[in-house]
């Protein structure tokens, strides 16, 4: 037993020292760009594997997408209440421009300006209407913009920002509410700079205050106008969003 095992460990000692001697055959320039080209294409092919299930994603998603804008836009299109944009309001002309509605009118050596923005202007009725059939009252989306009032005689700009007032339920002491109030006064010559001083109608006197709002009143800005101004606004924004929803749904479907 102990010879055979002799035997046996000098067979693998020496297949050990043969195999240490024997000289390995260099991997030649050639063999190594070979071997990085074939590591090379296995890569590229899983990399367009992974992007092709990407386009697959994108695609179920643009035509999930392109058919829920085919039924909001009808949907948007059936609650619409004005169809055309007035081009005239108490003979103010009304020009559109973008989100950028001016209306302008003159009255004798007197000008009047109103500018507003439609975009973000949306907010939900306050109160909204209720209808007994119904299961939940019916909310309006109404545009209400901040805007801007400017007199013009001659060189010489007399202008007014507002807002409308939110809602509170509650009537006032004089039992007149107004709709909008009074945000800021200015008055310069020629071109308006940030250098014209303006002061916040917040800190304006009480009396003061007041007789600002007859005075807008009396030149037609009145509770009545600025919600004909809001009617026009609401139908505009209304107006650019399905067109929004439109452009969109155009992009998707391609």
């Amino acid at each position: 037993m102990n010879k055979l095992f002799k035997s046996t460990l000098g067979l693998v000692s020496r297949n050990l020292s043969s195999s240490a001697v024997l000289p390995m055959r260099p991997i030649s320039s050639k063999s190594l760009l070979q071997m990085s080209i074939a590591s090379n294409k296995v890569n590229t092919n899983v990399c367009q594997c992974r992007f092709a299930h990407g386009k697959g994603k994108i695609a179920v998603a643009e035509k999930e997408l392109f058919d829920f804008l085919s039924e909001e836009i009808q949907a948007e299109k059936k609650i619409q209440k004005s169809k055309t944009i007035p081009s005239e309001i108490d003979g103010f002309q009304v020009k559109l421009n973008g989100p950028e509605v001016a209306m302008e009118k003159t009255v004798g050596s007197e000008k009047i300006e109103i500018h507003f923005n439609v975009n973000h202007s949306v907010d939900a009725d306050a109160e909204p209407q209720i209808d007994p059939s119904m299961d939940e009252p019916e909310i309006e989306m109404k545009s209400k913009p901040t805007f801007e009032v400017n007199f013009l005689k001659g060189k010489t700009t007399l202008g007014f920002t507002c807002s409308f007032i939110q809602p509170d339920g509650e009537s006032s002491e004089d039992g007149y509410n107004d709709l909008f109030s009074i945000d800021e006064v200015t008055i310069f010559d020629g071109e308006w700079k940030d250098s014209h001083y303006a002061v916040s109608g917040e800190v304006l006197d009480g009396p003061l205050y007041d007789l600002l709002m007859n005075y807008l009143e009396e030149k037609g800005i009145s509770n009545e106008f600025v919600d004909k101004l809001s009617k026009l606004s609401t139908g505009y924004e209304h107006a650019s969003y399905i067109n929004l929803l439109s452009e969109i749904q155009k992009l998707t479907s391609h």
